[in-house]
């Protein structure tokens, strides 16, 4: 068994919170976005294709915008989750069969225990010195390395490995394009 007393600040709870953002926008996605504005650019002084141009500077505004409400949203939920109801801890711990979080609230005063099951996650994050555990796109938790009371990290990692679907570890997963049917028959 496993258990980790995790004090709760916002610096290191944003920064599993911006992690998260790696599932929606990554690389390739920067990538993208600089291709099509440069594109964009590209059509405005060969072609004299001012929409164009404008296309390509709304679609990076709103990429923008979007992260940038992210970010905030993120520290709104901080803010009402974690100071508005005065929670400073959580206690995480693993077992054989399920996980169990308790949160401590109102300074330690109330404390209310969140048992899952290990298919029961969303996204699972393994850094060298903490684990972000993404339990819903909105409900976020990360164990540093310092928290461990009970166990030791790098026993906790393994555990963590074994008992949680590998696809859990990605922060994206490739899903097959194809039609609904394929007229031609099943490949042989």
């Amino acid at each position: 068994m496993y258990v980790a007393d995790v004090d709760i600040n916002k610096n290191d709870y944003l920064l599993c919170n911006r992690y998260y953002l790696r599932r929606y926008f990554g690389l390739k996605e920067i990538i993208l976005l600089g291709i099509l504005f440069v594109g964009g650019i590209v059509l405005y002084f060969v072609f004299q294709q001012i929409f164009m141009l404008i296309m390509s500077g709304i679609t990076l505004l709103l990429t923008l915008a979007v992260v940038l409400l992210y970010l905030y949203t993120g520290k709104r939920q901080f803010k009402e989750e974690f100071l508005a109801r005065d929670t400073r801890k959580w206690t995480i711990t693993f077992d054989e069969n399920e996980y169990a979080i308790e949160t401590h609230e109102k300074n330690g005063e109330e404390s209310f225990t969140e048992v899952r099951d290990y298919t029961q996650v969303d996204r699972i994050a393994l850094r060298k010195d903490r684990i972000f555990l993404y339990t819903s796109p909105a409900t976020i938790y990360y164990i540093k390395k310092e928290n461990m009371t009970s166990g030791n990290y790098e026993d906790l990692v393994l555990f963590i490995k074994e008992k949680f679907h590998p696809m859990k570890f990605k922060m994206k997963q490739k899903k097959s394009m194809q039609f609904p049917y394929n007229p031609l028959g099943p490949k042989t």
